[in-house]
């Protein structure tokens, strides 16, 4: 056990020892000691609070103990945010599948706080998928006017963990941040940036390329066909160069009416 006592630690075999050195009896302590880790195969503690005692007397005697760390295996941020998830929404999958989505929110790789909607097997727990949506204003990386700065815009990103391929995991949180995005001002408006081997998954979805690009839009309607063939694998087609993508007013129409006849959040967010 070790007495943090100013800028020395000392190693001593019981809390008894302990107490005897700080010169404070067992019952001082407000509260109990925690666990700060092993030296020398010996369990090494540090008081969460002072002793009531304001003067510690004795051989290694000092006005006070040094301040103390947080505990080194205090909860990580994610832990935090996990636990402020909340149901709200379900679906069925490939027929059998029951899956739910739960709401939380995080800080994002560029300092931004997102919306998060997480998809779960409701039967076993397992995390299949994760998108992400926060809010700007106008997005400069698109040909279309509805877009331009001063309208609502909602940037979505999309992943998915599950072992094995379930259909329609994408497809379903794509409609969660619509119909999120429907109820703050977003109207529909959703964009990101794809990599290469994403950009047919988000064209079957509606999406469009930010600017015309007659030469890769021949190419994305040749490897889906390959794709809906089977000749193809998904991660093998185009290049990693990411690319600004959009929901054109023709799709937001397709998904809004989806959404009014079955919307995944538990209510539609339209009149």
């Amino acid at each position: 056990m070790s007495a943090r006592i100013g800028e020395t630690q000392v190693y001593l075999p019981s809390f008894q020892q302990f107490c005897a050195v700080i010169d404070s009896p067992p019952d001082s302590f407000s509260r109990p000691l925690y666990l700060e880790g092993a030296v020398n195969q010996q369990r090494v503690f540090s008081p969460i609070h002072q002793p009531r005692r304001k003067k510690i007397t004795g051989s290694h005697s000092c006005s006070k103990i040094s301040s103390l760390r947080r505990p080194r295996h205090a909860p990580h941020e994610k832990s935090a945010s996990k636990a402020n998830e909340f149901v709200v929404g379900s679906k069925i999958l490939e027929g059998t599948i029951n899956c739910i989505i739960k709401q939380t929110s995080e800080k994002t790789d560029i300092g931004v706080i997102a919306t998060v909607f997480n998809a779960y097997i409701a039967d076993t727990g397992e995390k299949i998928g994760k998108c992400s949506l926060h809010l700007i204003s106008g997005f400069s990386d698109c040909e279309d006017v509805a877009y331009q700065t001063g309208t609502v815009v909602g940037v979505i990103r999309i992943d998915s963990f599950a072992r094995k391929r379930i259909r329609g995991v994408g497809t379903m949180l794509m409609q969660a941040a619509i119909e999120y995005g429907i109820t703050q001002g977003a109207e529909g408006r959703i964009v990101l940036h794809a990599a290469g081997d994403a950009l047919i998954f988000y064209r079957k979805l509606g999406m469009k390329l930010g600017f015309s690009d007659p030469q890769l839009e021949e190419a994305m309607s040749e490897e889906a066909a390959r794709l809906a063939s089977g000749q193809a694998d998904p991660r093998d087609l185009l290049s990693n160069d990411a690319r600004p993508m959009y929901l054109p007013k023709e799709a937001i129409d397709v998904w809004r009416a989806k959404i009014q006849a079955a919307p995944v959040l538990g209510h539609t967010p339209l009149s």
